[in-house]
């Protein structure tokens, strides 16, 4: 069996590409039509760090998944070749979490390894998200309840208490 992710145009990666989109359109702007006369140095330096910012997120997380049978491969949308392949065996078990954003609440899968956090596939950037879900072959552990800020101390490596 094997599946692959579909991305959600209406979803994190079609927020992804918009940021890019019009990030590069105000460097576009500044740089090479030279149509903001009034920009300082500052302003281009907020404009380089909003558009590096905007490729991190589409970078880290916008990745193209794979499940198969014994592996999941998490595969970077801009550069193909830069690719993560795992064995379940690399997972202790995976968590279910609610994540809260301005849009709603969206699900979200955490593979978990020494009580950390090493892969995270989330239904707000994968249309056919509980496809992946059913094809996971990691032990399931039980739906986690933290707070907002619990999960981002998860999500930047702390240990999660269960």
């Amino acid at each position: 069996m094997k599946i692959s992710s579909k991305y959600k145009i209406l979803g994190g990666f079609g927020v992804a590409l918009l940021l890019n989109f019009l990030s590069a359109l105000l460097i576009w702007q500044v740089l090479i039509e030279n149509k903001l006369n009034s920009c300082t140095n500052v302003g281009m330096a907020i404009l380089i760090v909003l558009e590096i910012g905007a490729l991190a997120f589409l970078i880290t997380q916008c990745k193209y998944i794979v499940i198969e049978n014994e592996t999941i491969t998490f595969i970077n949308p801009l550069l193909p070749f830069l690719r993560q392949t795992e064995n379940w065996s690399e997972y202790d078990y995976y968590q279910t979490v609610q994540e809260d954003s301005r849009g709603g609440v969206y699900e979200a899968i955490w593979l978990i390894k020494d009580n950390v956090i090493k892969n995270r596939i989330s239904s707000f950037y994968y249309r056919n998200y509980s496809d992946l879900k059913r094809e996971i072959k990691a032990d399931y552990k039980s739906e986690l309840k933290l707070n907002n800020f619990q999960q981002i101390g998860c999500l930047l490596g702390m240990k999660i208490k269960s």
